[in-house]
């Protein structure tokens, strides 16, 4: 295949990967590896505010990609990722572009070795963003699962379970819109309305 061809062939699939990859960014088409999972969150921990534990209420259940995109911190991390790959999208429509404007004076050669770098400059761009994503992510679930613990605390949970990992604990209490609540409570940020919803 001639470098003109190759270069076509792999950029007609570089807008799509990074449009890919920007939209499943905390998304939710899996959960992030992270250092806490708050699927498995749980806490015998007593109330801090000198009250008494309330009866053990069995497990409760959450869904852990609702709470990572409803929070405010998430959705300013999503907004923050999609400007990225905007920028990086840019500057990689701007070398091809610039590329084929060239080809006509470049040797096979040269051309092999813009090609080159323009993957580089995609694989580099792709790398940044899932890392910048996978950051930003296991950030938010890790005060995710202390959200958890402390609603397990405050409201009597022995546990609360993750609704992909509940199996037959489908049924149970759902904490989620009480999780959600609570994050932007603890952790507010500014210029973001937090979601309605019980404390």
């Amino acid at each position: 295949m001639n470098p003109h061809a190759e270069v076509a062939l792999h950029m007609s699939t570089t807008r799509t990967s990074l449009l890919v990859l920007a939209t499943l960014t905390l998304a939710g088409s899996a959960a992030p590896a992270r250092a806490a999972d708050p699927g498995l969150a749980t806490s015998t921990a007593s109330p801090t505010d000198g009250s008494a534990r309330r009866p053990d209420r069995g497990a409760a259940v959450y869904d852990a990609m609702r709470v990572l995109n409803s929070v405010c911190e998430g959705k300013v991390a999503k907004a923050t990722l999609k400007k990225e790959f905007t920028e990086k999208q840019r500057v990689i429509d701007a070398a091809k572009a610039d590329l084929d404007a060239k080809r006509a004076s470049l040797s096979e050669a040269e051309a092999n070795e813009k090609l080159a770098e323009l993957r580089e400059l995609f694989a580099r761009s792709q790398r940044e963003v899932t890392d910048h994503e996978r950051e930003a992510s296991t950030h938010i679930f890790d005060r995710i699962a202390l959200v958890l613990r402390e609603i397990e605390r405050d409201e009597g949970y022995a546990s609360t379970v993750e609704k992909a990992k509940a199996g037959s604990q489908q049924d149970r209490d759902d904490v989620t819109a009480l999780a959600i609540s609570r994050y932007d409570a603890r952790f507010p940020v500014e210029g973001c309305a937090p979601s309605a919803g019980p404390r």
